[in-house]
């Protein structure tokens, strides 16, 4: 016979288990709150795929076996820190797996979940930031988490007659969040993005994901700036790279400007105050530009021989799209060599400073620029293929190869703010046909919010930066 109690004591303040089986109740009160419960975890897991489902306090299993409806093939591995919960868990639901173990000690042996599930858990914990810490240690896609949402919890329990002595708080419960207290106890986490919150009476659920995309883009933020490193060593300067961050992150948030060039100028203005020379910063900004150009045209050729290659026709009519960009950059090429031969000043100027062009630093910053364009197709799959699963989707390369010519396009167009609707326009117009135009507006707008939340948090580091090593 299930027991209506399955509580453990294991320390004077943790309790694991229920202590009232509201799953299996026949209070009809009850029954309707717990309809509430499971209905929001339904609607948040409707259009999240998973591969290994992990559920971090697992109690009785009954969440567990409603996972196991909502995704009947997958594999699911439930942990709980109570041995004889784990016991009656296992004796409930016999075909699912169950084990002993904490929150506090997961390791490697769980890498291989995707979706991690933890309700009702982290009100139970006496550190709830290391048990996030340590789930966060884990590469899952999507994490569903609940808590009890106060004051109304103790409230209801109080209405009940229940915990009086301790205001309706329910033994165990070690934190309390409010909603808002909730979403600010999840955004404490950089990587963890809220997709979407609930709020099933008298609950709190949120569904997120990891931040792959924001960490992307600071990551290939770091390549740009080693990517300038590169040109300055070309000509001697040399520079801390804490020095080179709190310049590039600081002028970066300046081409969401009118006019689209003020990063670059308040680079120039930054970088005078560490003593680099405005010629200096001036030349290897205009070879950054012309090199990442460069690597964004391999990228989107690459893109045209290996994946649709009808990607751009809607930009360029033409057939031989391989022979235009090959042929725009030679003719680039031919006219800076004739321009160079013809006039003896311009000569004379461009062979004093040949040493911004040595082959050394250049390969080191087209590859660097190759870096950040080419994985940026994994990404976009990763987040789509996450949000809103498909059966088909574009190959990461075809991704990759569409953000390029967004890239150039924003880039390239006289005045506009950091490519902002540029852009987004052209990855519309790319991959609209192939996912649909709501999923490809959906992707654009959110790949603009990605990169817009990166831009800020290197701001603010790059302004931590600058405080913290001030011009001596």
């Amino acid at each position: 016979m299930t027991p209506l109690s399955t509580k453990t004591q294991l320390s004077d303040n943790f309790v694991s288990g229920n202590l009232y089986d509201k799953y299996a109740s026949k209070n009809p009160i009850v029954r309707w709150i717990m309809s509430g419960f499971f209905g929001s975890l339904q609607d948040l897991l409707r259009n999240v795929p998973a591969r290994n489902i992990l559920e971090v306090g697992c109690g009785e299993g009954d969440v567990g076996d409603r996972l196991r409806r909502l995704y009947p093939r997958i594999p699911y591995r439930g942990i709980d820190v109570a041995p004889d919960v784990i016991e009656e868990a296992k004796t409930r639901y016999p075909d699912l797996r169950f084990e002993i173990f904490s929150i506090y000690d997961i390791d490697e042996q769980f890498s291989d979940a995707d979706l991690i599930v933890a309700l009702e858990v982290f009100e139970h914990l006496d550190d709830p930031h290391r048990g996030m810490t340590s789930l966060l240690k884990l590469p899952f896609k999507h994490f569903l988490i609940s808590v009890p949402r106060e004051p109304l919890w103790r409230v209801l329990n109080v209405a009940r007659g229940k915990y009086l002595g301790d205001l309706g708080n329910t033994p165990g419960h070690l934190n309390h969040w409010s909603k808002p207290a909730f979403t600010e106890f999840l955004s404490g986490f950089p990587s963890l993005e809220v997709i979407s919150i609930r709020s099933p009476l008298p609950w709190s659920m949120a569904l997120c994901s990891i931040m792959c995309g924001v960490a992307y883009f600071h990551l290939a933020f770091l390549f740009i700036i080693k990517a300038w490193f590169c040109l300055l060593e070309n000509i001697g300067v040399y520079m801390p790279f804490s020095q080179g961050y709190a310049i590039m992150g600081r002028s970066q948030i300046a081409k969401y400007l009118p006019g689209n060039v003020f990063h670059y100028a308040g680079r120039i203005a930054l970088a005078s105050k560490y003593s680099v020379s405005t010629e200096a910063t001036t030349l290897t900004t205009g070879l950054e530009a012309g090199l990442i150009l460069i690597a964004a045209a391999l990228i989107i050729l690459v893109g045209l021989s290996v994946g649709n290659i009808s990607l751009v026709r809607p930009f360029l009519p033409m057939s031989n799209l391989s022979g235009i960009m090959y042929g725009a950059i030679a003719v680039l090429l031919v006219l800076l060599a004739v321009s160079v031969m013809l006039s003896k000043s311009l000569r004379s100027w461009f062979v004093a400073r040949r040493s911004y062009l040595q082959t050394k630093g250049i390969i080191c910053a087209l590859f660097l620029y190759l870096i950040y364009f080419a994985p940026v197709g994994f990404v976009i799959h990763f987040i789509l293929q996450s949000l809103w699963p498909l059966n088909t989707l574009p190959s990461w390369i075809e991704f990759a190869s569409g953000f390029s010519f967004a890239w150039v396009l924003g880039f390239v167009v006289p005045g506009a703010s950091g490519g902002i609707g540029i852009r987004e326009a052209v990855f519309v117009a790319l991959f609209g046909g192939q996912i649909g135009q709501g999923l490809a507006v959906g992707g654009a707008i959110l790949l603009r919010i990605i990169t817009s939340i990166a831009d800020v948090a290197t701001f603010l580091l790059a302004s931590w930066l600058s405080r913290k090593y001030p011009v001596s």
